[in-house]
């Protein structure tokens, strides 16, 4: 019994014969006297022999394994778009956005930051507003490693001013 994923669906089966007729079309008909033989001795109606027969000569002309790899690349194109589409990507305005709100926060409780940030985008909103800000937590996340980043120094220096803690955000930034 063939493999799930090697086996011809219906839609291979019907391709392979259109590509076996097109090629026939196209470069003149193809040498058969074998395909022809199989087909006969397998029977069945003039469309089943018609698709036996171009079955055939695809597996000998190696269309059938061309086939399977073309679905093989395309599974695998498939699976890095799935990929690529799930992973977060943020805009540089939100991240500017959310490195001016952790700029923002008090920076002497690193439990709070999280907690200080949703506050902050959130509480920004106006009840009226149409279009409220939510916060994402995974880019909230990203803000707190990269104060992890930071040298002592450096997190001391961005306590004290908050345009210096925006630029040392903005050159740790995790990528």
């Amino acid at each position: 019994m063939e493999d799930r994923v090697t086996a011809l669906t219906d839609l291979d089966k019907r391709w392979l014969t259109e590509a076996v007729r097109l090629r026939e079309e196209h470069a003149g008909p193809l040498e058969d006297q074998e395909a022809n033989r199989r087909a006969r001795q397998a029977g069945g109606d003039l469309p089943a022999r018609i698709e036996s027969r171009a079955l055939w000569l695809a597996e000998r002309d190696g269309m059938r394994s061309a086939l399977q790899h073309w679905k093989q690349g395309a599974r695998l194109a498939l699976a890095a778009l799935v990929v690529w589409w799930f992973t977060p990507r943020y805009s540089e305005e939100d991240e500017a956005y959310y490195r001016s709100v952790f700029c923002l926060i008090d920076h002497h409780d690193s439990r709070a930051f999280l907690h200080d940030m949703e506050s902050v985008v959130e509480g920004g909103n106006s009840d009226y507003a149409l279009h409220k800000i939510r916060y994402i937590p995974a880019l909230g996340e990203k803000m707190r490693q990269t104060w992890q980043q930071l040298s002592p120094d450096e997190q001391r220096a961005s306590r004290e001013d908050r345009q210096r803690c925006y630029q040392l955000m903005g050159e740790k930034k995790q990528d």
